[in-house]
């Protein structure tokens, strides 16, 4: 089996409301029949999502354009990093993350450490892997922190400088269970 990770389309950043609750930018609808694209090549034959709303609205849009649906699943949602509050400079939260990487086993950036959140994403990889044993290819469409998290636990070697390529979206194709990438498709910055 292979699961197709994604990284959610580009969200439209809100200081008044739980990142959680997020909603795509327009660029990042858009992007979403491209992704959609890279989806059908892939094969993919059901979508997961986390239960935040731009996780949500990315599966949701990637899944019309292929005309199917999807599903939305505990687990995969991003790090928790509640209590931490509102990064006013992008090099504050991106050393922030840094941290959290570096010392995974410590709760750095909010309550959840990285190990985890990698911990808690596996779990659910497993679970959706249950319930689609006969499927060979199944997108899930998560977010940054936690993606890099799981692979991180699974031998990923430079975690930070994987988290700073991501785009929105980006698709990473590992194989399931030994969870190595086998492939990546990121998108051009919108």
């Amino acid at each position: 089996m292979r699961f197709v990770l994604i990284r959610h389309a580009q969200s439209a950043p809100n200081s008044d409301s739980h990142q959680s609750e997020w909603g795509l930018s327009a660029a990042g609808e858009q992007s979403c029949q491209e992704l959609a694209e890279v989806l059908e090549t892939l094969q993919v034959t059901r979508i997961f999502t986390s239960h935040e709303s731009k996780a949500i609205s990315t599966g949701q849009l990637a899944a019309q354009h292929m005309q199917m649906s999807h599903s939305v699943f505990a687990g995969l949602e991003e790090q928790n990093n509640d209590g931490v509050g509102w990064f006013e400079s992008a090099a504050d939260f991106k050393a922030a993350v840094q941290k959290l990487f570096e010392q995974p086993d410590q709760s750095v950036f909010g309550p959840e450490t990285a190990d985890q959140a990698g911990n808690r994403f596996k779990a659910a990889l497993g679970q959706i892997a249950s319930e689609c044993e006969t499927d060979a290819c199944v997108a899930v469409v998560t977010h940054g922190r936690v993606m890099t998290s799981f692979l991180q636990l699974n031998g990923l070697p430079d975690p930070v400088p994987f988290w700073r390529s991501l785009t929105f979206p980006d698709c990473v194709t590992i194989d399931w269970p030994q969870a190595k990438i086998i492939g990546r498709r990121s998108f051009d910055p919108a």
